[in-house]
């Protein structure tokens, strides 16, 4: 409660003109629940271009249309102020915390009514991929790079027309997102590449069908939340129950305004 108070100091001296302090109490305990929702901060910045050596790599998916799979990750990451232990991944050049959809068949935009169906999700290349999805990890405990890499060509083409070839790198203990594009090339379909939450898009890239053919080549991003939680809440619990102490000061603060409205009624009478 001490943090809670610090939060919203200004808030409560300003309600302190105008209301009881039983009332400001109430106040606090609904601010509590509303301050459990953490805002987004994630900014991109361009960096070297730096695409990971995939020798002896894990195939996770091979040469597949629309396939989507979950693993656990190698260690717990961060993204949007809560803590994840598994991610699903697609050949459509997605990864997602909490859904495990194939996305088909990609989008210009990320917040094209697919927040309900990617979730929390990272697009490095969202379109319509035949695609060969690896990963590998670098480094050691503390300080890896967690690696997802697409390979293939676009769905309704051929390799000689078009290509797949990027990555994801989820660094440790920082949670950084980095995104690495080698050559990479499109004539038909829609694509988008960046990050979204419930809250926020980052967009590095958009491609509209009705374009020219699009190349996004030799290229590096990486995306960070400049202002992340001090104490990330578990994945899977976006609308995190009140606690205890919370529901008690809610419905004593309650309570005693019933008794006060009560008195007053009969001193009225």
């Amino acid at each position: 409660m001490p943090g809670l108070w610090r939060l919203n100091y200004h808030t409560m001296r300003k309600m302190m003109t105008h209301t009881s302090k039983l009332q400001v109490l109430i106040a606090a305990a609904f601010l509590s629940v509303s301050s459990m929702a953490q805002a987004d901060n994630y900014q991109a910045s361009e960096i070297t271009a730096n695409m990971r050596d995939m020798t002896d790599a894990q195939v996770l998916i091979a040469a597949t249309d629309d396939a989507a799979y979950k693993r656990l990750l190698p260690f717990n990451f961060v993204f949007n102020d809560r803590i994840y232990s598994e991610i699903s991944f697609s050949t459509n050049g997605i990864l997602s915390f909490t859904s495990q959809s194939n996305g088909c068949c990609g989008s210009d935009v990320l917040n094209n009514g697919a927040t309900a169906y990617m979730g929390a999700a990272i697009a490095p290349f969202w379109t319509d991929w035949i695609s060969t999805v690896k990963t590998k990890t670098f480094g050691d405990a503390g300080s890896r790079e967690l690696v997802f890499n697409w390979s293939g060509y676009e769905y309704g083409n051929n390799p000689a027309e078009s290509k797949a070839d990027f990555q994801v790198i989820l660094h440790e203990g920082s949670n950084r997102i980095e995104f690495q594009y080698g050559q990479n090339s499109l004539r038909q379909h829609h694509a988008v590449g960046g990050i979204q939450t419930l809250n926020q898009e980052v967009t590095l890239f958009s491609h509209h069908s009705s374009n020219p053919a699009f190349q996004f080549n030799n290229r590096g991003f990486m995306v960070a939340d400049m202002n992340p939680s001090s104490n990330p809440l578990p994945g899977g619990n976006p609308n995190p129950v009140p606690e205890a102490e919370t529901w008690a000061m809610m419905g004593a603060g309650l309570g005693a305004l019933a008794l006060m409205a009560r008195r007053r009624r009969k001193a009225q009478a």
